[in-house]
């Protein structure tokens, strides 16, 4: 609060706490304080993964309800059902929880549900990094400014980039909180040695919605003595655990745990107000490991960049491929983490638009998180101009 958490004047509030710190708490004063300002606002909760969309919405319906507000969650559809719908628009609906796909659809469909929205709150915000799925985010936020120029936001997240200040300014100027304190103390240390036994819960993508709800019941009660997960952890589903073990540093199948998926994954052990401290155990059972465990710890959170940077530092390259022969093919194969996103953006533009041609593809991207981190006119310019080259390779 000392860091003008409620600024009522802020145009966007972004907040750094630890794993488990009590980021969720933070978002409900600011639900309120909406509520409160507005008493017909309408909140929308944005979390990166399906498993997020159940956690969220029963711990928002635990808190909130009491007080006379009420909570809905999008489904898993990737289509909007008319049932969904229908529940989505009633008059007395105050906080949406969504994943950035169901939101992204719901506004390119003009659904009314997202039509006067107060507040967004886009959790485990350091995703916009991640892949595809930060290039579709980012765009969204994008689109969100462009369509919706009078709502707030509200970033919450673990990490914190060294240039937070352009991320403020990226979305109208606010404040950039960061707190430091941490539920419990957590220590590093090496282990070979068996941990499974009985009691073990099993959790990853592949479950169905209603399996996993059972097994988070289970572990928030207490019922589980061990919990064998998959990275999908990292997307913050909370599990109050005592000691965190990694089994490997592999994400996926060839890729290697970022430093943000890392310390996400690694803030689970210590169960506030339980726990004096937490145990994070790595393998070090070969140099490799050991070296690769050292190395993580060593970079700490990563800074937060676009993924839509990447074309504009290849932006030679790009501009080269564009104009062979079936360029834009081998463009999209290998930067499909951004061209993807982009295509649908600028389909989105066009819809809105009615008409390709009162589309201004010099305001276009001006609005995505790339163009404010470029340091001078200059490289925006480049930035705008290879925009449009992108955009009529695709369409023309």
């Amino acid at each position: 609060m000392e860091q003008n958490l409620f600024d009522v004047y802020a145009n966007a509030s972004i907040i750094q706490m630890p794993t488990s710190a009590g980021k969720t708490m933070l978002a409900e004063f600011n639900i309120v304080l909406t509520k409160s300002l507005r008493q017909d606002a309408k909140v929308v909760y944005v979390v990166p993964s399906r498993a997020l969309v159940n956690q969220v919405y029963f711990d928002l319906r635990t808190d909130l309800t009491p007080i006379g507000l009420n909570v809905e969650r999008t489904s898993s559809a990737t289509e909007i059902d008319p049932t969904e719908a229908d529940f989505l628009i009633a008059d007395d609906v105050d906080v949406i929880v969504s994943t950035p796909e169901k939101l992204d659809l719901l506004i390119r469909r003009s659904h009314p549900s997202v039509e006067d929205v107060s507040l967004f709150i886009i959790d485990e915000a350091h995703t916009i990094e991640n892949g595809e799925r930060g290039a579709r985010l980012e765009l969204l936020v994008a689109m969100l400014r462009r369509e919706r120029p009078n709502a707030k936001y509200m970033l919450l997240s673990p990490f914190l980039p060294r240039r937070t200040d352009v991320l403020a300014e990226w979305l109208g100027g606010g404040n950039i909180i960061n707190v430091d304190w941490k539920p419990s103390e957590k220590g590093c240390t090496s282990l070979f040695s068996e941990i499974l036994g009985r009691g073990v819960a099993v959790h990853h993508a592949g479950l169905s919605d209603e399996v996993k709800l059972l097994t988070e019941h289970l572990i928030r009660k207490g019922l589980v003595n061990y919990v064998c997960a998959t990275t999908t952890i990292a997307e913050g589903v909370n599990f109050p655990v005592s000691s965190v073990y990694f089994d490997t540093y592999q994400r996926g199948t060839n890729n290697i745990l970022s430093a943000n998926d890392f310390w996400n994954i690694a803030g689970r052990a210590g169960r506030t107000m339980v726990d004096d401290f937490g145990k994070i155990i790595l393998p070090f059972n070969s140099d490799k490991n050991k070296e690769t465990g050292i190395e993580i710890l060593r970079k700490g959170a990563e800074e937060l960049t676009s993924v839509l940077s990447k074309l504009f530092i290849d932006r030679e390259y790009v501009l080269n491929t564009l104009i062979q022969d079936k360029g834009l093919e081998k463009l999209m194969y290998r930067y499909t983490d951004a061209f993807i996103p982009i295509s649908r953006y600028f389909v989105h533009l066009l819809t809105v638009s009615k008409n390709e041609h009162m589309v201004d593809l010099d305001e276009l991207f001006k609005d995505s998180l790339v163009y404010y981190m470029l340091e001078n006119e200059q490289q925006k310019n480049e930035f705008i101009e290879l925009c449009k080259q992108i955009y009529l390779g695709i369409f023309s």
